[in-house]
């Protein structure tokens, strides 16, 4: 497993997240789920979900970053998932997550949360 390349952050206030999945055995439906993430970095998220997901499993993420106007929506990929009874934690990484968004990313890591430290 790649060790992660950026600290993780609790987010404040809480961070709500849509979780989009591609079912393309029935016909490139999709379904939704609205959590929240428990924290994030640059690199990715890790959110709560009652559905469990398979490490290398591809979703998409949509989320505007609290007390702004930011919206990003990218694709993500399922590193690890672990129950932590009634609920899963799942760690995703970015994609395919632009420059320009990660640098909004960075910045908005940095003025909202303490414990922000980019090496």
């Amino acid at each position: 497993m790649d060790q992660r390349q950026q600290p993780r952050v609790k987010t404040s206030p809480p961070l709500e997240v849509e979780i989009i999945e591609l079912t393309p055995h029935l016909h490139n439906q999709y379904s939704t789920e609205l959590t929240t993430a428990m924290n994030m970095s640059e690199g990715g998220i890790l959110f709560i979900s009652k559905v469990s997901r398979k490490p290398g499993t591809n979703l998409i993420v949509s989320f505007t970053l609290p007390n702004t106007t930011i919206s990003i929506r990218t694709t993500i990929n399922v590193v690890h998932c672990s129950l932590e009874w009634p609920i899963y934690h799942i760690g995703v990484q970015f994609k395919d997550l632009g420059i320009a968004e990660r640098k909004l990313l960075r910045d908005f890591l940095k003025t909202n949360t303490t414990s922000y430290n980019h090496s």
